[in-house]
């Protein structure tokens, strides 16, 4: 489930595409269950790679 949100905001939201207000309700349907399915600190933190729209700290030591 949280792949299959993740996924969605990946393609849907930041592919340039207009976002109509039937793809803003599947996602927030998509999200909302996924935090269901896993709870909010692994939907979160999870081990799931970010969505590439998402900026990733520099991890470097």
């Amino acid at each position: 489930m949280v792949d299959e949100a993740r996924q969605f905001f990946d393609q849907t939201f930041f592919s340039g595409q207009t976002v109509t207000p039937e793809l803003a309700s599947t996602g927030t349907g998509l999200v909302a269950r996924a935090v269901q399915h896993c709870g909010i600190r692994d939907w979160i933190v999870s081990d799931v790679p970010a969505p590439s729209f998402v900026e990733q700290p520099d991890r470097a030591v």
